[in-house]
Order: C-alpha cells, then sequence, then structure tokens
C-alpha cells in the first residue's frame, strides 16, 4: 500500500519544481553529506546527483550496513560520483580527518538524534552528538576551503519544550557564532518538522499498530504537528544552497496537520479495526510546535518556498573547554545553561 501527503494528510505534496538553474551552484562540488545513510541524507544525495552529472557525494555516518546498502542503491556500478566514510561525528578526530581527506565545498550536516522521548531520558547522548558533534564539524571545516555549511536543525528548536529542541537550538547559537567568525562561507540552519514516513515518524508508527491489530496511540485530540514529503525537504534544501546569505531557513510546510485526523485517514484507507486511544503528552512534547521566535520574522526575507531569518547577534563561549556532562542530568543542566546565558 503506497502511502501519500494527499491520502494522509489531506493535502499536496509542496514541492518545489527544480530547474537546472538551481543545480548549477552544485556542478563540479563536493558534497559531504553527515548522517548520509539517513532518510534525509540519503534523498538528499540522491536528489543531488539526478540533478547534476558533475558533483561528488560523500555519505558520512555511523552506521556501516546503512552506509554501504545507501552507496550501492545510488551508484550500482560503484563510480566515482558517490563515495562512503565511515565515521563518528562525537569523535573530533575522526571529522577531521574525514573533512581533510575528502576537500568538500559543501558540508550538509545532518547527523543527529532526534526522537523527543528517547532523548527526554537520554540528555546526555542528545548533548555528545547533537551539540558536540555539530561543535567537532564547525571545528573541522574552520580552516579549510569550505564554501557552504547546511545545520539541519529542527522546528522543535523554537523555544524548546525538550532535550532535542534544546540541543539543536544550541546547534543553531554554533552556526551562527561560526557564520560571523567565517563570513565568506554561508552557513544555513535549515529549520523544518516532521518528516513523513521518514524512519521512526508517528506515520511509521501508526502503520505497525495497524499492522499487529493494535490500538493507535494519539497523545492528544488536538496536538498538531508540520509535516514535509522527503523529496520536498531535499528540493527545499537544494534551494536554500543555492541562496548566499547566511541564516536561518524557516521551510514553507503548509498549515499543522491534526495528529488524530492522520489517525483517522489512516483506519479508513486501511480498513483496520484498530481503536484510536488517548494517552496523554509525554514529557517535552508540546500540543503545538512553533516554526521561530517572536522577533525572527521580523526583517525575514520571503525567498518563495521558505523565509531567510538572518542570525542573531553574534554568539561567544557557547561551549565552554571542559569534560562532556558526566550524567543526564548534568546534559540537561548544562542545555539550559547555554541557552539561557545567550538570551538572558
Amino acid at each position: 500500500m503506497e502511502l501519500t501527503l494527499e491520502s494522509v494528510l489531506g493535502r499536496t505534496g509542496k514541492r518545489s519544481i527544480l530547474g537546472l538553474e538551481d543545480f548549477q551552484y552544485l556542478d563540479n562540488k563536493i558534497i559531504l553529506i553527515t548522517g548520509g545513510a539517513g532518510s534525509i541524507g540519503f534523498r538528499l544525495a540522491k536528489t543531488i546527483l539526478s540533478g547534476t552529472l558533475t558533483a561528488q557525494v560523500i555519505l558520512l555516518d555511523i552506521d556501516e550496513s546503512r552506509l554501504h546498502s545507501s552507496r550501492v542503491s545510488l551508484d550500482p556500478d560503484l563510480r566515482i560520483r558517490t563515495r562512503i566514510h565511515l565515521a563518528d561525528i562525537r569523535d573530533a578526530i575522526s571529522i577531521k580527518t574525514a573533512i581533510r581527506e575528502n576537500s568538500p565545498h559543501i558540508v550538509i550536516h545532518a547527523a543527529a538524534l532526534k526522537h523527543v522521548s528517547v532523548l527526554e531520558v537520554h540528555a546526555r547522548e542528545a548533548f555528545l552528538t547533537n551539540v558536540i558533534g555539530t561543535a567537532n564539524v564547525l571545528k573541522a571545516i574552520q580552516d579549510q576551503k569550505i564554501q557552504n555549511f547546511v545545520f539541519i536543525s529542527t522546528d522543535k528548536a523554537a523555544n524548546p519544550s525538550n532535550e532535542l529542541g534544546r540541543s539543536k537550538l544550541i546547534g543553531e547559537l554554533m552556526a551562527s557564532d561560526f557564520a560571523h567568525r567565517n563570513t565568506s562561507i554561508v552557513v544555513s540552519a535549515v529549520r523544518f518538522g516532521n518528516v513523513f514516513l521518514s524512519r521512526g515518524s508517528v506515520l511509521e508508527t501508526f502503520m505497525n499498530q495497524i499492522k499487529h491489530n493494535e490500538n493507535i496511540t494519539v497523545t492528544d485530540s488536538e496536538v498538531t504537528r508540520y509535516f514535509i514529503d522527503l523529496d520536498e525537504a531535499s528540493e527545499l534544501i537544494c534551494k536554500v544552497l543555492g541562496k548566499s546569505q547566511s541564516g536561518i531557513s524557516i521551510l514553507k510546510m503548509g498549515e499543522p496537520i491534526r495528529i488524530l485526523d492522520i489517525a483517522q485517514n489512516l483506519l479508513r484507507i486501511t480498513n483496520a479495526s484498530s481503536r484510536i486511544v488517548f494517552i496523554g503528552l509525554k514529557q517535552g512534547e508540546k500540543l503545538h510546535e512553533d516554526l521561530y521566535t517572536g522577533p525572527e520574522l521580523e526583517g525575514a526575507s520571503d525567498m518563495g518556498d521558505f523565509w531567510n531569518v538572518r542570525f542573531m547577534s553574534r554568539f561567544s563561549g557557547i561551549l565552554k573547554d571542559s569534560e562532556a556532562p558526566s550524567s543526564n542530568l548534568e546534559a540537561s543542566i548544562e542545555m539550559r545553561r547555554i541557552i539561557d546565558e545567550q538570551f538572558l
């Protein structure tokens, strides 16, 4: 059964129609994608390779099996247009080596931990991957001839209420600081919502529950989320790559979708007998997500498919030279401290 944006979410994809001019910037470029074996990273690579015949893509990931299968899927003849690099972004030496050996012109940082409920009880892991990992990538490209850096963020970074959102907001702050210190590099933080049918998405959870004739668990009858299709997300990120101004790119995803409507549509489509039960919002979850904080859209540039928001004034001292937090509680406190120091 093929699930589509129209059948499940009640709307058609808002996908950009990318022409040759949108890929000209990528011609003869080497693009390194961290998290290259993940849903977004893999689809980005596929979009780039289909849009230009002269770009090379390096998939960087810690998952050896998915990295290998992604390479074979993208480039079955094992030509040089797709390469893989096995590395952990939490290891500064490993990332520095990857950047030095591959000499990319563009780095898209998509590697991250991203499940709210998991990270609420594993804040230290969120800190190590989403904060220190991002810092390692930025340090690795500091003295290299990088033209463009893209940090894949989330709507949960706007007015964050959970460990995922806080860790991603800190990533945006570090990208802002990096942009102010490296004005020759175009730096973007791309913020968007839930990716339709990505690994671990709410749709995947609902379908598994239906498959096993289990109750469909919805947190609240009024809870909503923003959704974006994988193809739509990857094409819009390619649009962002062509911009000349640093800043936060907030993708336009239409109106937020009520999760209850998604569950009811799935039951209708599958003709399943599962029941919908409400389990209450989990720790760290919002009833409705924000795409931006109040002042962010003041003076923002409307780029058609997304808003480009200028980075705020330069941040400094975001990460102190100290050991990583030793516990989940310490990591949670540290992320709150970092954000409070920057905004208060």
